[in-house]
């Protein structure tokens, strides 16, 4: 008994603090889920004309692939345990360490729960994508999957649409398939309904809410703060690889003189306050040992109107997080930014553009995040002039990635109904849509000018092996 005691006593002086002591440093109606974005016109973002690139120092995990490689690159892969303690019980998680350069997919929690979820899979599987972000915490407010937590049960925010959480992780882990748990932020309606004290109020103290009728949590109480961390550390007990915030900001459609936000807001402004809470969650994962990311608006990267608007600093949010992920979809961006009539019907310039703007504003960081940017595989009929997408336009889109000196993507459709013919399949050198289809690509001749485009050469898709056996949303631009 004294022998057992001691044990654990070591163990918790160990994992002090969080305490993760890890062996490497390193539908239900899916049609009305939405991504957190913003179609704002971004006057002042200068033309790519004017935002040229030095290769030489591009952040190290930025780089594209050398020409010589496979894509992905062949990394071993292996499966990592790390023991955290959640709730006063010790937790064994099994994660994918090593893992190369992410290509990946979103992946609603209903979609993940259902039997499409398996052609999801066999596209992973047999395409040069490797990654999935799956929902932990949705738009509502809801968790997707039976998770033990104390306040989640509290507030019955678990919806069961992933049944056996773990095994259906180690499932993804044996087919090398990386993942992230997807974690709404600061829109969470019903958090607003079990607690209203942590919502945003207005002056009069009612509720406020938002055109869609929905509840915001205030972003300056810090309670709110430890509920989410504590929901991405439980996630990441359960098996997922990173934790992913999304909407870390404030309502777009909010007044500052309309509401009364309290905690020390009238010292604080939105974007102290929102690079503080991605400071404290990227410490309190930090101690853990858990890769952390964080999705923004890709019109803040260089536009004060909008980071005052929603609190979200790009270089101040860069400064904490493991990977930054902006939201580059071209349908966001307004007419004439970049020079481009209509962004969303020139996507490899208006992401081209973007990303250099990107690279630009990070490169006064002493510590340089990983950019893995989302990109639009969905089509913009709110925009004025806007043309359907083809598989084609998702790969101009990949392609100005690569050609701006980045390695990473994400590609974004609320309805997970994804053009796979933009991909590489197993084996082949070029996207299924030029072979298969012969279908003209709609990425635009490189300028002379263009001191980022880089020509891609053909590179035939190699899955990696494993060192261990283990409709869209009605509008996705909403302003809310």
């Amino acid at each position: 008994m004294k022998l057992h005691k001691i044990v654990y006593g070591v163990i918790a002086l160990m994992l002090a603090s969080c305490q993760g002591k890890v062996e490497n440093k390193n539908n239900d109606k899916v049609d009305e889920m939405s991504h957190d974005s913003i179609a704002t016109k971004v006057d002042s973002i200068p033309s790519t004309d004017s935002i040229s690139i030095n290769k030489d120092s591009l952040a190290k995990d930025s780089l594209a692939k050398p020409d010589s490689m496979p894509i992905p690159r062949e990394i071993p892969r292996e499966l990592i345990v790390q023991t955290l303690q959640f709730d006063d019980t010790f937790i064994v998680r099994k994660t994918l360490k090593n893992h190369p350069p992410v290509k990946g997919i979103y992946v609603s929690g209903p979609i993940a729960g259902h039997s499409r979820f398996k052609e999801l899979l066999e596209m992973v599987e047999t395409t040069e994508l490797n990654a999935m972000v799956i929902d932990v915490k949705n738009d509502n407010g809801n968790v997707t999957y039976n998770m033990e937590h104390k306040l989640v049960n509290e507030f019955k925010a678990n919806i069961r649409y992933i049944r056996g959480i773990q095994s259906f992780l180690a499932n993804l882990h044996s087919k090398n398939i990386y993942v992230i748990g997807r974690v709404v932020a600061f829109r969470d309606p019903l958090l607003a309904k079990k607690n209203p004290d942590w919502c945003v109020h207005r002056k009069d103290g009612s509720i406020y809410y938002d055109r869609a009728g929905l509840a915001w949590v205030n972003p300056y109480n810090r309670e709110v703060w430890k509920y989410l961390v504590s929901i991405g550390k439980r996630a990441a007990a359960d098996g997922f690889d990173e934790i992913q915030f999304d909407y870390i900001r404030f309502s777009t459609e909010v007044k500052d003189s309309e509401v009364n936000y309290g905690y020390g807001s009238d010292t604080m402004s939105k974007q102290q306050v929102i690079t503080e809470f991605v400071k404290y969650s990227a410490e309190e994962f930090g101690k853990c040992g858990i890769a952390f990311s964080a999705d923004v608006f890709g019109t803040v990267i260089d536009n004060d109107v909008d980071t005052r608007l929603v609190g979200q600093n790009y270089a101040d949010m860069g400064k904490y997080v493991s990977t930054i992920s902006p939201m580059i979809y071209p349908s966001h961006y307004g007419p004439k930014v970049f020079g481009i009539p209509i962004p969303n019907n020139a996507p490899y310039q208006t992401i081209l553009g973007s990303m250099k703007l990107s690279k630009k504003v990070l490169d006064s960081l002493d510590r340089k995040p990983n950019v893995r940017a989302w990109l639009q595989d969905f089509n913009a009929p709110w925009v004025a002039g806007a043309r359907a997408y083809t598989a084609a336009d998702v790969r101009a889109q990949i392609d100005a990635i690569y050609d701006a000196g980045y390695n990473e993507w994400l590609l974004w459709n609320a309805s997970v109904k994804y053009r796979k013919d933009a991909l590489i399949r197993v084996g082949d050198t070029v996207p299924a849509y030029k072979k298969y289809k012969s279908v003209a690509p709609q990425k635009p001749a490189a300028t002379t000018n263009d001191s980022a485009a880089v020509a891609t050469k053909k590179e035939t898709v190699v899955k990696d092996s494993m060192g261990v056996a283990p409709s869209n949303a009605k509008k996705d631009s909403l302003q809310n």
